[in-house]
């Protein structure tokens, strides 16, 4: 989306943000105006009656009132400003993160550009807008106070902006000194803090007691205070003149600029009046340069840096995620994986496999970490496209499908299955329409009796988003998933490493529920680098490096004497 366009839809307070900023320039120039003729009045008692002062006096008042009012005003724009950019920005990001394709959610590079994106984008906008209008205006309103000096002649003018560039060298001068002694600092004291904190830490609390150490420990403190004491004092002097320096530049500057402006005030080049109004119109340029320099350049690079962030992430590789009803088939009768070779940021993950996965078996995926399981159930779930090969649904090629037609054919629960903080009911259907399937879904994967315990039954909350949500075990969070996949009577059901965080107990009633959903009509394919799936598989299928290298019956591959007899002689003792 261009930035501009969502200038366009929040105008209103785009445009009033605008005129504050504006306002608040010209009345710094006409400050200086008004102040001077206010003042060569009253010291040439040329006021002939209270109108005439009245004409300066409440203008003036309008301005200063003006000046404590502004920023509120400003604020009050900018949170406006912001809240409607940010729902536009917020509609915008969706809509890209459903296209984009699903690798990118794997890179950690990818995964950082799209936290930074979705943190407070429509901020980061508004600031670097803020930014640019007061530098703009900055700028503008220190123009015009140099316009005022140059009645005293231009050379006056070079000399006010060379005092002004020597106010900016020892500003920066000073700021890089203080980072200099503020990093001294942090060194000198970071061996003093771990030290102080193994007095406190919990962790160590017992060998404290044990070994009697908390002397020795405050003993090595006390040491480290004393070096680093006598190090800090060699440079407080320089530090402390530094920070006054630091700290009153500006005032320098002004105090300079006077200096230098009283020849041509005795001179009559200029007034009294123009003189003693330049005094607060200098500080407030002094103050805007400064700012320039420590805050305003910094910060709007920071912003044009979340422009560059957010320009990768709208340029960012779409495949078309979009489920559709209608693409939802029946049946099929095979799925044939043929020469299908993929590779993860350059590294080969599946070679060269080949695999036929017939409808109503039961499939235990198994191999170490690394064999390539999980990636293959991703290409067959159409997330990864491959990079050769074709994958088959009877006699469609992958290639000529779309996404949300893969996806018809597959249920699945994943090692990391997500926990909605939302209702039972929400967490179960995610979006899908509710039937009669649903109370008998929750009977046969145990959650009804569970659910008739909760205050809300099925409407309970889950988690701590609400006030009286509702924490739940991993068994039942797992449930919960459980039903969610077999919510939907779907061709095939995918299991990848639902078992991992499980003891084998737990993991063979999961295996015991799956079964009592499974028949003929449904094929099934349990992933796992543990063997508790194998028991009611029809054919164990074992990857390693991305290819088939055993398949068959438990006891076939068990008289193989292979990688899976290897496996599960190492496992035996979790299922005895």
């Amino acid at each position: 989306m261009k930035f501009y366009n969502l200038i366009l839809k929040s105008k209103k307070y785009f445009i009033f943000l605008v005129l504050c900023y504006l306002i608040q320039t010209f009345i710094i120039i006409f400050e200086v105006y008004l102040f001077e003729n206010l003042i060569n009045k009253i010291s040439n008692n040329n006021i002939k009656n209270i109108t005439t002062i009245l004409y300066l006096v409440i203008p003036l008042t309008v301005f200063y009132i003006w000046s404590y009012i502004q920023q509120p005003i400003i604020n009050f724009c900018k949170e406006r400003l912001t809240i409607n950019m940010q729902k536009i920005l917020d509609k915008d990001i969706f809509n890209k993160l459903t296209k984009i394709s699903y690798k990118y959610f794997e890179i950690e590079e990818t995964q950082k550009l799209i936290n930074t994106v979705n943190s407070n984008s429509a901020e980061h906008l508004v600031n670097y807008y803020n930014l640019v209008l007061t530098m703009f205006c900055g700028f503008i309103s220190s123009i015009g106070v140099l316009f005022f000096i140059i009645q005293a002649g231009i050379i006056y003018v070079l000399g006010i902006i060379l005092l002004l560039c020597a106010m900016l060298l020892l500003f920066k001068y000073c700021s890089k000194i203080n980072i200099k002694l503020f990093d001294i600092r942090r060194e000198l004291v970071r061996k003093e803090e771990y030290l102080s904190s193994l007095i406190f830490d919990r962790e160590t609390a017992m060998e404290r007691k044990l070994f009697s150490s908390s002397n020795f420990i405050q003993d090595k403190v006390d040491k480290e205070v004393k070096e680093a004491t006598k190090k800090l004092q060699k440079s407080l002097f320089k530090k402390d003149f530094i920070n006054l320096v630091y700290n009153f530049s500006n005032y320098f500057f002004a105090i300079s600029a006077y200096i230098f402006l009283l020849k041509p005030l005795l001179e009559n080049k200029i007034t009294l009046g123009l003189y003693i109004a330049l005094i607060p119109a200098l500080i407030k340029v002094g103050n805007f340069f400064v700012s320039l320099l420590d805050n305003y350049l910094v910060n709007i690079k920071t912003e044009k840096h979340f422009f560059n962030e957010f320009d990768k992430f709208q340029n960012l590789e779409e495949d078309y995620y979009i489920y559709n009803k209608n693409d939802i088939k029946k049946s099929f009768n095979k799925i044939v994986f043929k020469n299908v070779s993929f590779s993860y940021e350059d590294k080969p993950v599946i070679n060269n496999l080949n695999l036929t996965i017939e409808k109503g078996k039961s499939y235990a995926l198994v191999g170490k970490n690394g064999a390539g399981k999980s990636t293959l159930i991703k290409l067959l779930l159409g997330l990864y496209n491959v990079d050769s090969g074709d994958i088959y649904i009877d006699d469609k090629n992958y290639k000529n499908m779309s996404f949300s037609e893969k996806a018809s054919y597959f249920s699945v629960i994943f090692q990391d299955f997500g926990k909605y903080e939302l209702t039972i009911e929400d967490n179960i259907l995610l979006g899908r329409d509710k039937n009669n399937n649903l109370q008998n879904i929750c009977e046969e994967s145990q959650l009804k009796e569970e659910i008739e315990k909760l205050p809300k039954g099925i409407n309970t909350f889950l988690g701590k988003l609400e006030e009286d949500g509702v924490d739940l075990s991993g068994g039942q969070w797992q449930k919960i998933a459980i039903a969610r996949m077999f919510y939907e009577k779907k061709q095939c059901f995918i299991m990848d490493e639902p078992t991992s965080a499980l003891d084998s107990i737990m993991e063979s009633k999961f295996y015991e529920q799956c079964s009592r959903y499974l028949n003929k009509e449904n094929t099934s394919i349990f992933i796992s680098h543990r063997l508790g799936s194998t028991a009611i598989a029809d054919e164990i299928i074992v990857l390693d490096n991305g290819q088939v290298i055993e398949k068959g019956t438990h006891n076939e591959l068990i008289n193989k004497n292979g990688v899976y007899k290897e496996m599960f002689e190492t496992q035996r003792g979790y299922y005895a």
